[in-house]
């Protein structure tokens, strides 16, 4: 992102409080999460922001990272589930061998 936004109707200018860039995704993250961000998506964002050396890009990128996180759309706090433990899976439930009558409307 080279930050024209010629077209755009808004732009995004907020500057974070910091003096690192982890400093500064926290600080977003407070503003735009309510603090809610994972450690393992900031350090994706991290990881992401860190592969530019311009300031207002890296800063830029960070605020487009975060709103498309999981936490930037929710309200609560996001656990992912952990895929290794599964569910049981329950026995199908057997009939009692009586007859009935249903009624549908």
């Amino acid at each position: 992102d080279d930050g024209n936004y010629e077209r755009g109707e808004g732009y995004l200018n907020y500057s974070p409080s910091g003096t690192t860039i982890s400093e500064k995704i926290d600080d977003l993250s407070s503003l735009l999460t309510a603090g809610r961000l994972t450690p393992k998506n900031k350090q994706i964002i991290l990881d992401a922001v860190n592969a530019t050396t311009d300031e207002g890009a890296q800063v830029r990128l960070a605020q487009q990272l975060i709103i498309t996180s999981s936490e930037f759309h929710g309200t609560g706090i996001f656990v992912k589930p952990d895929v290794n433990n599964t569910r049981p899976v329950p026995e199908p439930p057997t009939g009692s061998g009586a007859g009935y009558k249903a009624i549908v409307y």
